[in-house]
Formats: C-alpha cells, sequence, structure tokens
C-alpha cells in the first residue's frame, strides 16, 4: 500500500493526509478519502497483488464501493 500512496503523491494526488479523487474545472478539490481509509479498504489487495496486477486487484475489491472509476482514471494516467 506505501508504494500506491507514494505513486499517488509523486503525481499530486495526496494532499493533508487525503487523496484527491477529483478535481473542479478549476482545480479545486471536489472529492476526497482520507489515506487511512482508503488503505482500510484496499491494502489488502493491493498488498496481495504481483507486480502489475494493482490495478486488477483494486478493482475486484471495489465490490459497489464507487472508486472503480478512479482507479480507471489512475490506470489510464499510468499510475497503476
Amino acid at each position: 500500500m506505501d508504494n500506491l500512496i507514494n505513486l499517488l503523491t509523486t503525481a499530486g494526488l495526496v494532499e493533508d493526509g487525503m487523496i484527491v479523487l477529483e478535481r473542479y474545472e478549476d482545480g479545486t478539490i471536489r472529492q476526497t478519502v482520507d489515506v487511512e481509509t482508503f488503505s482500510g479498504f484496499f491494502a489488502a489487495a493491493v498488498d496481495s497483488a504481483t507486480p502489475g496486477s494493482e490495478y486488477d486487484m483494486l478493482v475486484a475489491a471495489d465490490q459497489g464501493k464507487g472508486y472503480s472509476r478512479f482507479f480507471d482514471q489512475w490506470h489510464a494516467a499510468g499510475i497503476l
């Protein structure tokens, strides 16, 4: 999980302990989730993933939580 958080941080998607999920067009933050909550939801999936399978593991672990669209964006951006 630490590697994913570091990648998100490098991509500018972690601010003040919050993962920025969505921004308005003017750059202000629209939606976030705190790192601790996100880790609670997805650490097992990320930590059990083999290199290159993190995206698939996260999507499978989402199970209706509504994060899949963000995983799709991160995947398209090369973060996952």
